[in-house]
């Protein structure tokens, strides 16, 4: 018989598969690396609390709002958080919604509610805007149209437990019925498919200048002390090194958007994507200091894995053989629980009531604790046991070496032993039956349906064609800005229509995707406080350190990306309204005052904008080191906008101007 060609129809549908669907397990991989990198970008907020999210810091929230009232579309929750206590409850609770969303617990109600106080987080200072949070948004909002929930979550443990009861060993050791169903198509694919690779190939095509060409370029932009890493301070004196990296990291930056959308040989074009996309997001995660530019990156590798690499991963490649108690009720849940987690298929399980058990087995053995048969048939107990099943799942291995140590065998033994005896207690008290009763049986292989959707065929239709006019919105609303910022390489036309501009602007897409475009700076640049106490000393209110006016000391240097990102914005001509609250908080006593310690008398305070040329590779230094002072007395009347919008408010009683 020979091999007919594909119908058209099986032709769409494979491209429909292709363009409009997710693996669901990449889904939920990439719903936990973007969780993860929001906790994590919070906890470097948090450092920073009352420097950005206190009125006790740069920008209360009464001046924010002054500022930003002509500009609009410009939110913050936090603004309602004015204490630094309140701003720290402020931030537990956005850390708890954080929490939710990475490890999926009702999982679309925190997928909204963590983008909402990300981009909040963005909102509360409008001099913070940077590429890396600005593709974490453009990231999420697709993403709330996706089953993020469907794998590696809490909801589908739940939802798994509730379709399937096993009860016997044959019905745990049968996975097939915990197979994975994919998704159905949806625009949201495409779109977060699409945003992802056109903002890295924009990026790629914006990196022309003559530092790319010479492959200069990491070079240059690790000499730029602020968004260096400490590995990147490492790095950076080896150029030879680093022309070959410059030139792969701009052609992985150019290749992946068009390996991605290749329909054809997926598992081959797809990977070398990832590949790609992958180099891109380790370079700017290790060797730079870019928010969640770097992280978010690498968190949407998942989304470019296709079925067939999840297919082709191997099963059984650490075989075990688990002897449980199947008369307990806490026992068989843990069995169920392990079955879900199991993705290689590693463990079958056999019952303690087995009237023939494995060679070497005792009956005694497996009547006081879990047995588990490695490979070579040799039998673990209690921890080793539980050692074993942590080598045997995904990503597991680290715990299970742990849990190997001789001082921590001991403890975990001792409570497993804790737990074994008390199994009965626990069982009835988790409402999981005591040993032996195990509430009523269901008939073997007797799997429970549940209703997929009580909605119509019409309803589903309305549903649809809503998300679809959302998501379209969104995409357009991403084009629009882009296009406004100069990132896009024809022109669209979107970025004049108001709709689109203002839900960008409220959504906080406010960067252009070029980091490091045309080319890096060539001057290293850093603000530094020279600040003169009452005593005589001279220090710097940033860092606690003698002022580094020459750019000599990089790690006085790296405070962060709010500081990096501020501190850029703030040097500027147009933002220099700003400015009086910053030297209200250096005068303070700036970063080493939001400890708590008592204030220090600043007698005289300048704040320099310090731009040090970068040497050629192997070469010196050449060019005279630049500061200007943005605190002097002309750097801190009001900006033309606030002049206008000053002139319509009522004037002062001259008798309290001076108290203003």
């Amino acid at each position: 018989m020979t091999h007919e060609h594909p119908t058209r129809a099986a032709l769409l549908t494979k491209l429909r598969s292709h363009f409009l669907r997710i693996d669901a397990r990449s889904l939920g991989l990439f719903r936990i690396g973007l969780g993860l990198t929001l906790v994590c970008d919070l906890f470097a907020r948090w450092r920073w609390l009352v420097a950005f999210y206190s009125n006790d810091g740069v920008l209360p929230n009464h001046n924010h709002l002054f500022q930003v009232r002509e500009q609009g579309r410009i939110w913050s929750v936090y603004h309602s958080f004015s204490s630094v206590d309140e701003a720290t409850t402020a931030f537990v609770l956005t850390l708890l919604a954080f929490s939710c969303f990475l490890i999926g617990w009702h999982t679309r109600v925190f997928a909204v509610v963590s983008t909402v106080l990300f981009v909040a987080l963005e909102g509360r200072n409008s001099l913070f805007g940077d590429v890396g949070s600005s593709l974490t948004i453009a990231l999420l909002l697709p993403s709330l149209f996706l089953p993020l929930g469907s794998r590696f979550s809490v909801d589908s443990l739940r939802a798994s437990f509730a379709v399937r009861d096993e009860r016997t060993p044959d019905e745990l050791n049968d996975r097939r019925a915990l197979s994975v169903h994919m998704p159905r198509p949806s625009l949201a694919a495409l779109t977060i498919l699409l945003t992802l690779g056109l903002v890295v190939l924009w990026a790629g095509l914006m990196q022309h200048g003559a530092t790319w060409k010479s492959g200069d370029a990491l070079y240059y932009a690790m000499h730029t002390d602020s968004v260096a890493s400490r590995l990147g301070l490492r790095l950076r004196e080896h150029a030879a090194v680093l022309r070959p990296w410059t030139h792969g990291f701009r052609l992985a930056e150019l290749a992946v958007l068009p390996l991605a959308l290749v329909p054809f040989f997926r598992r081959y074009t797809r990977g070398l994507a990832m590949l790609c996309l992958g180099f891109v997001g380790l370079t700017l995660t290790l060797c730079f200091d870019l928010g969640t530019l770097g992280p978010t990156l690498l968190a949407s590798v998942a989304l470019l894995a296709p079925s067939e690499l999840w297919d082709r991963a191997r099963h059984g490649t650490r075989p075990l053989r688990l002897i449980y108690d199947d008369s307990c009720g806490i026992c068989l849940w843990l069995a169920r629980l392990l079955a879900r987690l199991d993705l290689r298929r590693n463990v079958t399980f056999i019952p303690s009531s087995s009237e023939e058990l494995p060679t070497g087995v005792e009956r005694e053995t497996v009547e006081r604790s879990m047995v588990a048969l490695d490979v070579n048939g040799r039998a673990h107990t209690d921890a080793q046991a539980v050692a074993q099943v942590l080598f045997a799942l995904p990503l597991g291995a680290p715990l299970g070496l742990l849990v190997s140590l001789p001082g921590v065998r001991s403890l975990v033994a001792r409570g497993y032993y804790r737990v074994a005896s008390n199994r009965v207690k626990l069982s009835v008290a988790c409402g999981l039956g005591s040993c032996g009763l195990t509430g009523p049986a269901s008939a073997t292989g007797e799997t429970k349906q549940r209703d997929a959707s009580r909605a119509t065929r019409l309803g589903t239709s309305v549903v649809v064609a809503l998300e679809s006019g959302a998501v379209a919105f969104l995409f357009l609303a991403f084009l629009a800005h882009s296009e406004r910022t100069g990132s896009t390489v024809v022109p669209l036309r979107l970025g004049s229509k108001a709709a689109l501009a203002s839900a960008a602007s409220w959504a906080r897409l406010d960067a252009p995707w070029g980091f490091f475009a045309p080319e890096p700076p060539l001057h290293n640049a850093a603000l530094v406080i020279e600040a003169e106490t009452r005593e005589g000393s001279v220090y710097d209110v940033l860092t606690g350190k003698s002022p580094d006016l020459d750019l000599t000391d990089p790690a006085q240097h790296r405070l962060g990306t709010q500081w990096a990102t501020f501190t850029a914005h703030v040097q500027r001509d147009e933002h220099s309204s700003y400015r009086q609250e910053l030297r209200r908080y250096l005068m303070r006593g700036g970063v080493p005052g939001d400890s708590g310690k008592p204030p220090v008398s600043i007698s005289k305070l300048k704040a320099w904008w310090v731009k040090a040329p970068i040497p050629a590779p192997g070469a010196a230094r050449e060019g005279e080191v630049e500061r200007t002072d943005i605190l002097d007395a002309s750097s801190l009347r009001p900006s033309p906008a606030a002049d206008e919008s000053a002139r319509g408010l009522p004037r002062l009683k001259p008798d309290l101007r001076q108290l203003r």
